[in-house]
């Protein structure tokens, strides 16, 4: 049975990641929400084929639960503290380009996104128009 991980507020971490980054938005007094969603919204089918409109720009609904959201700057956060799948890293960019939710990426580190590739988590979102950093806490510009 995996160990349930809780930040000082006794919120349900997923990784000792999340639980680091929420303790010290605690410490450092900045209101947050842990997992304010979920977010509803439209990804593309790849490869996807509509008969009734002849197209193949189709859609499809899909849900999003980002981390954190912080009310003040009015932003949402993921956290990822890891490697990503390639279907993760797809979701979120997709969720990233609606452009309907202000989201930002915070990595624990900038390792490449699989192995053998040479892009690095960075450089993958901000290739796919997303704004992220590397750290072991919230930068302090995303907090004011």
């Amino acid at each position: 049975m995996p160990k349930v991980m809780r930040s000082e507020n006794g919120d349900k971490c997923d990784s000792e990641y999340e639980v680091m980054i929420v303790d010290d938005l605690i410490a450092r007094g900045v209101p947050y929400e842990f997992h304010p969603g979920p977010f509803v919204y439209n990804r593309a089918v790849r490869g996807g084929y509509c008969k009734d409109c002849d197209s193949n720009s189709v859609r499809k609904g899909a849900t999003y639960t980002p981390d954190l959201y912080l009310p003040g700057p009015d932003i949402y956060i993921e956290l990822k503290g890891g490697s990503m799948t390639q279907a993760s890293r797809g979701r979120l960019v997709d969720f990233c380009k609606t452009g309907e939710v202000p989201i930002r990426f915070l990595f624990r580190d900038n390792r490449t996104i699989m192995r053998g590739s040479k892009t690095r988590h960075v450089h993958w979102a901000e290739r796919n128009g997303c704004i992220a950093e590397v750290g072991l806490r919230v930068p302090e510009e995303w907090i004011k």
